[in-house]
């Protein structure tokens, strides 16, 4: 946690204007990194090169009615790093479990139909792909 907080200051000294040359070291899940800072520059080029990365959050999805016509949009749930940090750029698969019989995942998002019949719960897996990174996140939706 000291190494977080040692980058994050780092970061707020750069951000500050401060040109001194400075160093910070990150661990990370996937194993070490180190970031090394001389002024806000440098720092504008560090950010244009990170890795990218893809998180979809966990939600509450709105409940379904037989008849009814569903629609939500994953995008506000995923949060994207490294390249154009464009959300829009995200490819979203249905992996598996049970969607409400007429509703249906779309690659840009978008659970959407009519609820054929019902059910006692939906669960499902969504996957997100971002520049070949890939997430995955379970949701549920509820009969009203």
């Amino acid at each position: 946690m000291s190494n977080f907080r040692t980058l994050l200051a780092v970061a707020c000294l750069v951000a500050a204007g401060a040109a001194l040359p400075v160093a910070a070291y990150s661990q990370t899940a996937e194993g070490s990194q180190v970031w090394l800072v001389r002024s806000s520059s440098t720092l504008k080029n560090a950010a244009a090169n990170v890795p990218p990365g893809i998180t979809l959050d966990s939600a509450t999805l709105p409940n379904s009615r037989v008849s009814g016509v569903y629609m939500y949009d994953l995008k506000p749930l995923t949060h994207v790093v490294g390249g154009k940090k464009d959300v829009s750029a995200v490819v979203y698969t249905f992996v598996g479990g049970l969607l409400p019989n007429g509703v249906s995942v779309s690659s840009d998002g978008v659970i959407s139909g009519t609820v054929a019949r019902p059910a006692r719960y939906a669960e499902f897996s969504i996957q997100a792909t971002y520049m070949n990174v890939t997430t995955q996140q379970t949701y549920k939706i509820l009969p009203q």
